[in-house]
């Protein structure tokens, strides 16, 4: 069920995000998950995201990056985060890349972009997803272009 809410929350805001760049002959897309490629439902989340986009516009390029954040204890998640810096460094500061529209995954990725969004990618729209210590102050300035789905927990509640 909650997979399923993911998707239909994507195809949502993937409506609302063509309309703005479907005028494009192609548009390019960064899609940043949080977690490994090697969790079915990061596949899964990736698989919803690019065939939602492509049922709006045939001529899309896709990249996709994963951060696997360290789910081991014992890795110092500071240096981790570093080291993927300067790899992400290396990928995109000297290639100018432009992308129309940025899609993270996670806490990890959005944490991640919020803080590098505006040295790599100025102005470019972000849809964000799988959510959990989501908080206002983190978006001062950027509400214009940052749009998501935060996860929550249904508590069944009996009196």
């Amino acid at each position: 069920m909650k997979f399923i809410k993911k998707v239909i929350s994507y195809l949502l805001l993937v409506l609302i995000f063509t309309n703005t760049i479907y005028a494009k002959d192609s548009i390019k897309v960064l899609i940043l998950n949080s977690w490994s490629p090697d969790h079915k439902w990061v596949q899964g989340e990736v698989k919803g995201i690019k065939d939602a986009l492509r049922k709006r516009h045939k001529n899309i390029e896709f990249t996709t990056e994963y951060i696997d954040y360290p789910r081991i204890e014992g890795i110092n998640k500071k240096k981790y985060m570093q080291a993927y810096h300067q790899f992400f460094n290396n990928k995109y500061l000297d290639k100018k890349v432009k992308f129309d529209l940025i899609f993270v995954t996670d806490d990890p990725a959005l944490d991640y972009i919020l803080k590098y969004h505006d040295f790599y990618f100025p102005n470019t729209p972000v849809v964000f997803s799988g959510i959990n210590n989501y908080s206002h102050e983190k978006m001062i300035g950027k509400k214009k272009l940052f749009f998501g789905v935060l996860e929550t927990v249904d508590y069944l509640v009996e009196w």
